[in-house]
């Protein structure tokens, strides 16, 4: 249980750190309407031994992936993509798809609630830096 909190701590840390709302994945837990990003896609259930560069690879086969990031704990990642109808292929073609033997759950980042005028973007969504990074 202290390691499923470590990692839950820091998980959380590298969220925030990467821009991502938190109080817009905790509405999301409780079922209320968001916005949702249709370039940035959230990888959940990733195996330990997941890797930057495999992801990578497996993203790329449906467009140009502006960036790629993932915690060191390698339980989520964040796929950039340079245009949302690439994002949106790679969606269709890799929602639930095993990857290292487990099937791979994707969303598109939640940016903004509900009720609010405007999808704001992540803080690094237009920045093209980071871990894993596509010239």
């Amino acid at each position: 249980a202290l390691a499923e909190t470590e990692v839950l701590e820091d998980t959380r840390k590298w969220l925030e750190k990467e821009g991502v709302k938190l109080e817009v994945l905790e509405a999301v837990a409780r079922g209320e309407k968001v916005k949702r990003s249709d370039k940035v896609i959230l990888v959940k259930n990733l195996p330990y031994t997941a890797e930057s560069k495999e992801l990578l690879e497996l993203f790329s086969q449906y467009g140009e992936v502006a960036k790629l990031d993932m915690p060191d704990s390698h339980v989520i990642a964040l796929v950039f993509f340079s245009v949302p109808s690439e994002a949106k292929r790679a969606f269709n073609h890799l929602s639930y798809r095993k990857y290292q033997h487990t099937p791979l759950y994707l969303e598109y980042l939640p940016v903004a609630l509900g009720g609010e005028a405007s999808a704001t973007p992540v803080a690094s969504e237009t920045t093209v830096a980071s871990e894993t990074t596509v010239a």
